[in-house]
């Protein structure tokens, strides 16, 4: 009896018991990324921290926060942002002219490889 009284889960006579509380909440109840996530808000690239928009480097790493063109997209090492004010679609590091509007690649822009247009 002592036996069954520390291992009831072993007991055969006790297996239609209630089932022994879960370790962690249910998937059902547990905080999306999207309850806390609001608009702006950014994941870091590196390790995947969630950042509030006023972050400009991750607060774990220090990463740097991606830049984001109008179309919501983030941006790779080397990419650029359209200077055009109507446009700022985000360029790979390889276009040379915007591939929404046409306007060229900006010499001096800065980009996370260092000079945008400086041959890189």
């Amino acid at each position: 009896l002592k036996f069954r009284l520390q291992f009831p889960r072993f007991c055969p006579s006790v297996a239609s018991a209630a089932p022994e509380p879960p370790l962690s909440e249910p998937a059902e109840t547990m905080t999306t990324p999207t309850d806390s996530f609001r608009e702006g808000d950014w994941y870091c690239e590196r390790c995947g921290d969630h950042q509030f928009e006023r972050n400009l480097m991750c607060r774990k790493c220090g990463a740097p926060k991606p830049m984001v063109s109008s179309n919501n997209q983030a941006s790779k090492v080397g990419d650029w942002i359209c200077p055009n004010p109507q446009c700022k679609d985000l360029q790979f590091e390889r276009n040379m002219l915007c591939r929404k509007c046409g306007t060229p690649k900006p010499l001096g822009a800065v980009s996370a490889k260092g000079v945008a247009g400086a041959g890189a």
